[in-house]
């Protein structure tokens, strides 16, 4: 073979690698063409995500807080703020229940406010959770809900029970209690006594 026919073929052999080569670039930029493409896609996907999120934690967040903290409001004259709070932990978000009042923040409410503004709170959990259910009767039975609640010119226990009448009106919640507690019976409509005679007859009036 001629040193000519050797170069030639050199030639061709090198044609035919840079061919491959320019090949396999083409292959390795539309892969990363697509890739680019998945990449943008998963970034817009979890975007749209983070958005749902938010929006859902904003609506919770709203019907959660506004009855804890009206609640409240209807009962004590210097009222702790209620706010639900997100936060992500371990890879996973959970919401904490925070109390505030001047300023201060509390996670347990039964050290910041005492067990009767627990019991007041409690119910505002209750009348929340009920409002995001979307049954046509709309119903709570409660047995002695502010048991707790006490205050030396019993002020407290009647706001109290003013305070589950108007969210009863206001929100069409019809409302079941069960109590001895005299002063907590100042917003009811309709009041039962039940009692039982030496017989063990059960009356009702």
């Amino acid at each position: 073979m001629s040193e000519l026919q050797t170069l030639r073929q050199k030639i061709d052999n090198l044609k035919g690698r840079r061919d491959q080569i320019a090949s396999d670039l083409n292959k390795v930029t539309d892969r990363i063409e697509i890739l680019q493409e998945e990449v943008l896609a998963s970034e817009d996907a979890q975007r749209r995500i983070q958005l749902v999120a938010k929006q859902t934690q904003d609506q919770l967040r709203y019907y959660i807080e506004t009855p804890v903290t009206a609640a409240l409001s209807g009962v004590f004259d210097n009222p702790y703020e209620f706010e639900l709070r997100f936060e992500t932990r371990r890879g996973q978000t959970e919401g904490d229940l925070i109390f505030k009042r001047n300023g201060i923040e509390h996670k347990n409410l039964t050290f910041a406010g005492g067990i009767g503004a627990v019991d007041v709170a409690a119910y505002g959990l209750q009348v929340s959770g009920l409002s995001m259910q979307k049954s046509l009767r709309q119903f709570l039975l409660l047995d002695e809900p502010l048991r707790n609640l006490k205050s030396k010119s019993k002020i407290y226990e009647k706001r109290g029970s003013l305070m589950i009448a108007e969210t009863a009106h206001g929100l069409g919640i019809q409302h079941l209690i069960v109590s001895h507690i005299p002063e907590q019976q100042e917003g009811a409509d309709r009041i039962f006594r039940v009692s039982i005679d030496e017989k063990g007859v059960t009356n009702i009036e």
